[in-house]
């Protein structure tokens, strides 16, 4: 090889990298010709790619990325979505090593950081607590309690110093749908702290005690009319509350040998409630408040089974049971701070399609740092391709400087067509047979096609691919 062809390959000798299949149609003519379509596949996302796999290795590519944000270093808690209650679109809230909060926009604008005295336990939650239509977020650290509004000011009064540090995330409840919230959250003393939305002890709640420490939040039911505040402890015990912290139900009940918590589901009575945990020999189990145990993975015939059949895979850990419609989820770490990577599924921007949000790990320099990107979904299905297509032709036929190529094309025959074409070229699908070459040049010979048009189709090309979806 030349020197100078050695030094391009040399350039660019991770190349291939970027790529993933490859289809060449060779279409034999008259004459010994032959027509050559070729097309090639880049990768799949790169926060796909971080979703999926086993070990907190960060490649540095964010091929098909919307946009990414560098935090200067590692991340340990989110990211959480927020709602902007001007725009309604989906703001990003992630926490970094140095126990800084960052609010990014849903088009990657960094909207501000600061500091705050710890990590946040569990997520954030959203209230109105003006009862304006403004949000603010309200968290908890280990010894604080904070407020913050979209602009990353404290709320007056907050955060305030609890008086004993929390040994779980808080939980706020809205019992009659007046935005008169209460905050409830466990101690480390194994008590369960009540405060109103200002931060301060509701009167008349007398802190109960648990038997053991509780590292998930408490929860509420409302059955027949009724309110529970359902606490579970470390050892396995049920407890469950009034509104004013006495005993409403002594569950018979206990948890044992818990590897970890998974949730509740909630039912007509409050002894036939379950709780449902994973034990250290790996078993996903349930049980009555009532009394009684159950094995998910084996049983055929109880409330349950019925309910698994109706279950949603949302945020579950690996190995646990999906979760039922109505199921109230626990944390899958009670403490949220993590190095591995998340991602989060959202339609961030109000466009109508789901992106995915990732927060991962990256190295540069001999130094580590985290950032969270924007990825649109990948293509995967058959349905993405014939939404994509029709969407692309709906344009392209009304567009003012190429639309009269597609005067009189019957749209409903001609798409299935299209996407037939690209589910071979992107799914490996068979079906499609006709040679696209020799059909576009057909049509060029009919109506030219000129570097004005070339132009405006390639424009467009973006605004459904790239904007929308990525894969091509």
């Amino acid at each position: 090889m030349k020197p100078a062809g050695a030094r391009i390959l040399l350039d660019h000798q991770n190349a291939w990298d970027h790529l993933g299949g490859c289809l060449l149609q060779v279409t034999p003519e008259e004459q010994g010709r032959f027509q050559i379509t070729a097309c090639l596949a880049t990768v799949g996302s790169i926060a796909n790619q971080v979703a999926h796999r086993n070990d907190t290795t960060t490649t540095t590519q964010n091929d098909g990325a919307m946009w990414s944000v560098s935090l200067g270093t590692h991340a340990q808690c989110g990211p959480w979505l927020i709602t902007d209650h001007l725009s309604r679109t989906k703001q990003i809230l992630v926490q970094d090593t140095k126990n800084r909060i960052a609010l990014i926009s849903c088009t990657g604008k960094l909207m501000w950081q600061r500091e705050l005295d710890g990590p946040i336990m569990g997520g954030v939650h959203q209230v109105d607590k003006f009862k304006n239509g403004k949000l603010q977020m309200l968290f908890n650290t280990a010894e604080r309690m904070y407020v913050i509004d979209r602009n990353g000011k404290d709320v007056e009064r907050f955060p305030i110093r609890l008086p004993e540090r929390t040994s779980a995330p808080l939980n706020v409840f809205d019992y009659e749908n007046k935005k008169e919230y209460r905050v409830l959250v466990p101690t480390e003393g194994s008590r369960l702290l009540n405060f109103d939305i200002n931060g301060k002890p509701v009167d008349g709640w007398v802190p109960p005690r648990t038997i053991g420490v509780c590292e998930i939040p408490v929860e509420h039911m409302r059955i027949r009319g009724k309110d529970h505040l359902v606490l579970v402890d470390i050892g396995g015990h049920v407890n469950v509350f009034d509104r004013r912290g006495e005993p409403r139900y002594a569950p018979k009940l206990q948890a044992r040998s818990v590897e970890h918590f998974i949730g509740l589901v909630p039912a007509m009575d409050i002894g036939d409630c379950l709780l449902l945990w994973r034990d250290t020999e790996g078993n996903n189990l349930s049980g009555k408040f009532s009394g009684g145990l159950d094995t998910l993975r084996v049983q055929t015939t109880s409330t349950v089974k019925q309910q698994l059949e109706e279950m949603v895979a949302e945020g579950a850990s690996p190995g646990d049971p999906i979760m039922a419609k109505g199921t109230i989820r626990y944390p899958s770490t009670y403490r949220s701070f993590s190095e591995k990577p998340r991602t989060l599924n959202a339609d961030i921007n109000l466009d109508g399609r789901p992106e995915l949000i990732a927060r991962v790990r990256r190295w540069e320099s001999g130094s580590g740092f985290s950032t969270v990107m924007l990825q649109t979904q990948d293509i995967s299905t058959s349905e993405d391709i014939h939404e994509l297509v029709e969407r692309f032709y709906r344009k392209l036929v009304v567009d003012p400087v190429i639309g009269h190529f597609f005067v009189g094309l019957d749209l409903e025959h001609h798409i299935p067509r299209i996407a037939s074409f690209w589910e071979m070229i992107l799914l490996n699908k068979p079906g499609y047979v006709t040679n696209v070459t020799e059909v576009h040049l057909k049509l060029n010979q009919r109506i030219p096609m000129e570097r004005v048009h070339f132009d405006q189709l390639v424009g467009i090309v973006p605004q459904f691919s790239g904007r929308k979806i990525c894969g091509t």
